[in-house]
């Protein structure tokens, strides 16, 4: 059985109708990981300075960023073959850019 892409089904590449339900008390032939959602990716970083005062105390500031691109990523798409949207990606994966600033004094 060929994989196909639950991304191109999305979209109209491979026909919807090519899915049925099996007969009633009866397993279908689907294989398991047959469909495959769009992938995902994204950056992360942080950005850390220390500066000393003295011999003991310390300071240090911490810029933290997530999704730093702000790359939109896909959601998987709905299985639940009674749906109308069957097939249909809906959702968003992961959180749009986080920007976070934190500061430690140690003494």
């Amino acid at each position: 059985m060929k994989k196909l892409s639950i991304a191109s089904a999305a979209i109209g590449v491979a026909a919807l109708a090519a899915f049925a339900q099996p007969a009633l008390g009866t397993l279908g032939n689907f294989q398991r990981n047959s469909l495959r959602g769009p992938g995902y990716w994204a950056i992360d970083m942080a950005l850390s300075r220390l500066i000393a005062f003295g011999a003991v105390r310390k300071l240090e500031l911490r810029l933290e960023t997530f999704n730093l691109l702000n790359t939109f990523n896909w959601g998987d798409p709905v299985t639940n073959f009674n749906s109308g949207q069957f097939g249909r990606i809906t959702t968003q994966a992961g959180a749009p850019r986080i920007l976070q600033f934190g500061m430690k004094y140690d003494f």
